[in-house]
């Protein structure tokens, strides 16, 4: 209702109270976008798994939205490799004195 209701309302405002409520965000408490974002995508990709929602959107946050990098570890005295996968939403990248999102990726990745 919300995103509706900033496109099609007259309204200049929308108080989203009710929105923050539904997602269990306390309003006394300053959310910044990244840590708003992830609790939306929580939220929804909890409700998608609710029954009778249609197999087709059980995943459409894990999808679209969803990434998954590896994390691997070589033992240097007998090279064996640990693995360990992570989920993520979002990635911090450094903006410092890059030009480019490659740049800011490829810095990223190195890690």
């Amino acid at each position: 209702r919300v995103f509706a209701n900033l496109k099609c309302s007259r309204q200049r405002s929308y108080d989203p109270t009710p929105f923050a409520q539904s997602l269990r965000i306390s309003t006394s408490i300053q959310q910044d976008a990244q840590e708003f974002l992830k609790l939306l995508l929580t939220y929804m990709e909890d409700n998608l798994q609710n029954e009778g929602i249609p197999d087709y959107l059980k995943h459409l946050i894990q999808d679209n939205y969803r990434g998954k990098y590896c994390y691997a570890t070589r033992c240097k005295v007998c090279g064996s490799t640990s693995r360990m996968e992570v989920s993520f939403y979002d990635i911090d990248l450094k903006v410092q004195g890059m030009t480019t999102l490659e740049e800011c990726l490829k810095e990223f990745f190195l890690k």
